[in-house]
């Protein structure tokens, strides 16, 4: 028998009430009991274009969902164990609106104390415009992400 977990840096391990392999990636999905507005942070890792997509699921079904947030990571993986590390620029996607691109603040601090090499700042630049650029000209992350190849629904 297999367990999911997740283990945050600062050592907090969270169960996951689903971690499904898919062709595109990683699905995880994650109860938040004690989150009194949200009941389930849903994650997918897209594995070929170096990005995690998260958004919460609000408890209340009539409740409007929040932004969802594509963050550039790199994504290793062997046979049983998935790892991410977050290169920590982000596009915030809300669900009517515009796409906008934040945490760079805390974006270029990584990058000029050398907590996030030159290398994967290029990466995770060239990702997240790239991410912002398509999803601009397809107008929704659903049809991106068919644009993309992926038809299960955000």
């Amino acid at each position: 028998m297999f367990t999911a977990r997740r283990t945050h840096p600062s050592g907090q391990v969270d169960q996951l009430e689903i971690c499904e392999t898919e062709p595109w990636g990683l699905m995880v999905v994650c109860l938040l009991p004690h989150d009194p507005h949200h009941d389930m942070e849903i994650t997918w890792l897209l594995t070929d274009l170096g990005v995690r997509m998260t958004r919460l699921r609000p408890r209340d079904q009539n409740a409007p969902g929040g932004p969802s947030a594509l963050t550039a990571v790199a994504i290793q993986r062997d046979t049983r164990t998935w790892t991410t590390t977050d290169l920590l620029l982000r596009l915030e996607i809300p669900g009517q609106g515009r796409p906008r691109v934040t945490r760079a603040a805390e974006f270029a601090s990584a990058v000029a104390q050398g907590a996030i090499r030159q290398s994967e700042a290029d990466y995770a630049f060239s990702t997240v415009h790239r991410t912002l650029d398509e999803i601009t000209r397809h107008r929704t992350i659903n049809q991106w992400l068919a644009y993309r190849g992926i038809f299960e629904p955000w």
